[in-house]
């Protein structure tokens, strides 16, 4: 029995890690995007088929803070995962 609970916590080490290794690529991904969306705001309307005016630049407005909260998520995100591999580590 202790070996299958050895194996079990390896196992959610390893999840753990790539998961935090995830989200940190989330972070910048999401990062990238929202960097994208001051650079290049015409390119990135075009390829998402924004239509321009009032109602475009409204959602351009709209993706800019859904990417600006999903970057906040990320450190929270960080210290749960760290925190959980602690718990898995002990």
């Amino acid at each position: 029995m202790a070996l299958a609970n050895q194996n079990a916590l390896r196992a959610s080490s390893r999840v753990l890690n790539g998961l935090v290794f995830l989200n940190l690529l989330y972070g910048l991904a999401i990062f990238g995007l929202l960097t994208w969306s001051f650079v290049a705001p015409d390119l990135l309307a075009g390829a998402l088929e924004v239509s321009a005016g009032p109602d475009g630049a409204t959602i351009m407005l709209g993706l800019r803070l859904i990417a600006a909260v999903g970057l906040l998520a990320v450190p929270l995100v960080h210290v749960v995962l760290t925190r959980l591999r602690r718990v898995v580590v002990t």
